[in-house]
């Protein structure tokens, strides 16, 4: 099975996502805004009865071959649909049911998609961080964070504030840096530090 590269920022970017939207990324394919256009575009990934008689037809006809060709690329083209519906329900398609950061940690660990980042984001955030000597690791690399948990907390939010990153600012920049505790405590939930200058004057740096 093939492995989608996809940018985790529309999933980032959602609480929830819908049916269509997931079985398009697992398919490789950017989701709409539109409800409408989504469900146009999944059409060709999910069952159909029309195809399913349509190859029938052509083996009651004696085009046997052509109908196994046909039911092959059927079957690969509904192959994505039938393992996210064993997964998350279709019970609605159009409506935001699936839990964003879970349909990812679920694609990510079944080897569906991997991640991409948005390399002008991390060209503009590498720099003044590995000078500040906040992060370690190399520019294609998830980078090491070598200051204190609160602190990486707090640059989230002042890359949300200059609207670098957006109202997910914390699940999105763990898409550059490993967050340095195994605590289950949310990083989005933790206290700012009591000393902000260093990401301060690293933040003025990404600014100027």
């Amino acid at each position: 099975m093939n492995t989608i590269l996809i940018n985790m920022s529309f999933i980032d970017m959602h609480d929830k996502i819908t049916f269509n939207q997931a079985l398009l990324l697992l398919n490789g394919l950017a989701p709409t805004i539109d409800k409408l256009e989504d469900e146009q575009l999944t059409r060709i990934y999910k069952p159909s009865q029309q195809k399913t008689e349509s190859i029938h037809q052509l083996k009651e006809d004696g085009y046997t071959d052509l109908a196994n060709i046909e039911l092959k690329l059927y079957w690969d083209s509904i192959k994505m649909y039938n393992i996210l519906v064993a997964a998350y329900s279709d019970a609605s398609h159009t409506e935001p049911t699936i839990p964003s950061q879970d349909f990812k940690k679920w694609a990510l660990k079944k080897g569906f998609i991997t991640r991409t980042i948005d390399k002008k984001l991390a060209k503009q955030l590498y720099k003044p961080l590995k000078a500040a000597k906040a992060i370690d690791g190399e520019f294609n690399e998830k980078w090491k964070w070598n200051l204190n948990r609160n602190e990486l907390s707090y640059l989230a939010k002042k890359l949300r504030q200059k609207r670098i990153l957006g109202d997910n600012c914390h699940v999105q920049l763990a898409n550059y840096i490993q967050d340095p505790s195994l605590a289950e405590k949310p990083l989005k939930n933790i206290k700012d530090p009591a000393n902000t200058s260093v990401i301060d004057n690293i933040v003025e740096q990404l600014m100027g």
